[in-house]
């Protein structure tokens, strides 16, 4: 008997009762949502038993919940109840009894995967790795809702939504999804439609012809998305960025605009309606689209800057001024700010102000236009979501991003991604009052950080392999070297010696200098460039955010997993530049030889070499901290030592390379 089958026939009910609306919905009260069931007696029936699920643990002592295992436990048995139908046992050929995996499973078309959020349910995000995508068939979401009452916590949970996870294939990034998102109706409702009439996946075909710089089919098969997806906001917002490259500036101001008039609280839709509108003469529009997108956001200083062009434009000169310090306060080191700021001043007759501008601009950007212009490689356009949280790990801000990227390619369907690093000056190491810093991150200092191009992920199982059957530069590499196994897991139990012959092979095969970061560039790629919070997602990290011993907390932020091993590149959302896992997962391999601290450090990004008699040159740098850690160690500014010989089950490593090759 082949056991998947039934398991295939459990899950086709399992979407069919989703395709008649049993599912529960979010009704709007002002800033606040609550959750009620729109049909369905069973999921009635269900509803009230996951409610009731946790009501042994209510009011119980804090050491006794989430510390122990109902953090991690609470939302599989959740769905253990209310699809206690799908739990059956299925008997195979060999008698042995089997159970659908809710975690991860081989067989996509078999696997449910539970994700638990905790906190503000209108703000709150559930996110899907492209792993878990790939190992699943349906992501299930879980809401705690926390309630402290006389120093004892209170939990109930919800079912906030189900995500078939074919709606994320061929992503290549971390998927989150808003309460919204999850509710029958929208990009869910068309999804499930769209299965039931196997149509292609018009969103991803619009992506990748996006990202090949073919517009014109991009738009093409957001048009075919949009068909059955006429309420996704999304579409119509990636739809109007084609245009916008296109040269359609009208066509792109259509989009936007539809896409504001069913999310209008979408900072990013009411930038780009301002460049558009700006490009086509609309001054005042644009002025007026680039305030709504401040008022929502008003940290985002590519806003400001768009604006203070435009008011450059009309001749508001004060106004330019204004807004291009802002964002220049927002982002220190963005070049094209100081250059506007200083135009503008030039033409008010403040030559030296205007000095002053032009010159931090080249500090930061030297030889800018000459990378630009002997650039050799073909880049590819990306995007991504990016987020930041509070003190206590709560989500308060997440924000779109572009970057560029080349593929390597190393064998048959294995590639490097590699993501361009514009270069620029940054604080490096911590500051005195930095909680759990160390002196070895001081004393605090300047950077040039030329521009530079690194790894998307740690290298990954399948990427060394790749490399390691290459012919062999100065040492033997093992296949096959990490304890925990896993083609998207991050190679680990390697030396630094090794992590040297990775890339001296590559480069070998590529022809290009292929190397490992310098401490410099490793710590100004994490804090993409301007972020001089303790981590790149702000005050601290959770563990929806990173992979870290979650026993350990850093500031306000609540404790969380310890899930005792590495976990799959792109699991967890980018930074700013969009590089995935440089806080937690593994420690990684820097170039520099060991130093106590920073007195006498470079200050133009370049590796720092010890002198070979010196007894600390055995030691290398190790940066980013691991699954083995706890949270200070992920810090973006701290630093640690290893024997170069040694190799550990935590740590790896992630290459760069310069823009010439």
């Amino acid at each position: 008997m082949d056991w998947k089958t039934p398991l295939r026939n459990l899950q086709a009910d399992f979407i069919e009762r989703l395709k008649v609306n049993q599912l529960l919905h979010c009704k709007r009260a002002g800033n606040h949502s609550e959750l009620t069931v729109i049909s369905g007696d069973k999921l009635e029936e269900l509803y009230r038993i996951c409610t009731n699920l946790v009501e042994r643990y209510k009011w119980a002592p804090q050491e006794q919940v989430f510390v122990n295992k109902l953090k991690s436990m609470l939302s599989e048995e959740v769905v253990r109840e209310r699809l206690s139908d799908f739990v059956t046992p299925i008997v195979d050929d060999e008698k042995r009894e089997l159970q659908i995996d809710f975690t991860v499973t081989s067989d996509p078309s078999v696997g449910i995967k539970v994700e638990a959020i905790q906190g503000n349910i209108d703000t709150g995000r559930w996110w899907i790795s492209k792993e878990e995508a790939e190992k699943n068939a349906v992501i299930v979401c879980v809401w705690i809702k926390e309630e402290i009452k006389e120093n004892k916590k209170k939990y109930d949970v919800v079912l906030a939504g189900f995500i078939p996870t074919t709606m994320s294939n061929g992503m290549n990034e971390a998927m989150s999804f808003g309460i919204d998102e999850l509710l029958y109706g929208g990009g869910l409702k068309g999804y499930l439609e769209s299965v039931s009439r196997k149509n292609p996946d018009y969103t991803n075909m619009a992506k990748e012809g996006f990202e090949k710089g073919d517009y014109e089919t991009a738009i093409a098969n957001y048009d075919e998305a949009l068909k059955l997806n006429p309420n996704e906001a999304k579409i119509f917002l990636r739809r109007g960025i084609a245009r916008y490259y296109q040269g359609d500036h009208q066509g792109a101001i259509k989009d936007y605009t539809e896409a504001i008039a069913i999310n209008f609280k979408d900072p990013y839709a009411y930038y780009n309606r301002g460049m558009a509108k700006s490009e086509i003469g609309d001054q005042l529009g644009a002025i007026a689209d680039y305030t709504k997108a401040i008022e929502i956001n008003a940290k985002d200083a590519y806003t400001y800057y768009g604006r203070g062009k435009v008011l450059a434009e009309i001749g508001d000169d004060q106004g330019a001024i204004a807004d291009y310090t802002e964002a220049i306060n927002l982002n220190p080191h963005d070049a094209y700010a100081y250059y506007q700021r200083g135009k503008v001043r030039s033409q008010m007759g403040d030559k030296r102000g205007a000095i002053a501008d032009y010159s931090e601009a080249v500090n930061i950007h030297p030889t800018e236009k000459k990378q630009e212009e002997s650039k050799p490689l073909s880049l590819k356009k990306f995007q991504f979501e990016t987020l930041t949280v509070n003190s206590r790990g709560q989500q308060t801000q997440r924000r779109f991003c572009d970057g560029e990227f080349f593929e390597e390619k190393l064998n048959e369907g294995v590639i490097l991604e590699m993501v361009a690093i514009r270069g620029g000056t940054f604080l490096m190491g911590s500051p005195d009052t930095e909680a759990e810093r160390t002196d070895k991150e001081s004393p605090q200092h300047q950077v040039n950080v030329p521009s530079f191009f690194m790894g998307k992920y740690p290298v990954t199982q399948k990427q060394w392999r790749s490399v390691a059957t290459l012919p062999q530069v100065n040492f033997p590499l093992k296949e096959s070297p990490s304890e925990f196994k896993g083609d998207n897991l991050p190679v680990e139990s390697i030396s630094w010696y090794e992590a040297v012959e990775f890339c001296a092979r590559l480069s070998q095969k590529t022809g290009s200098t292929y190397r490992l970061p310098s401490e410099a560039e490793w710590e100004y790629a994490c804090r993409a460039a301007t972020n001089l919070n303790p981590f790149y997602f702000g005050k601290t990290i959770t563990t929806q955010l990173v992979n870290y011993d979650g026993k350990y907390i850093y500031g306000s932020a609540p404790k969380g997993k310890y899930r005792g091993q590495t976990t799959p590149v792109a699991k967890f959302p980018p930074n700013a530049f969009g590089l995935h896992d440089l806080h937690g997962n593994v420690w990684e391999w820097c170039a520099d030889h060991w130093h106590n601290n920073y007195f006498n450090a470079p200050t133009d990004g370049s590796v720092w070499l010890a002198d070979l008699a010196a007894n600390e040159s055995q030691f290398r740098v190790r940066r980013g901290g691991s699954w083995y850690n706890n949270p200070a160690n992920c810090r973006s500014a701290c630093r640690n030592a290893c024997e170069s010989s040694e190799s550990y089950y935590y740590i790896g490593f992630r290459v760069v390379r310069n823009p010439n090759g």
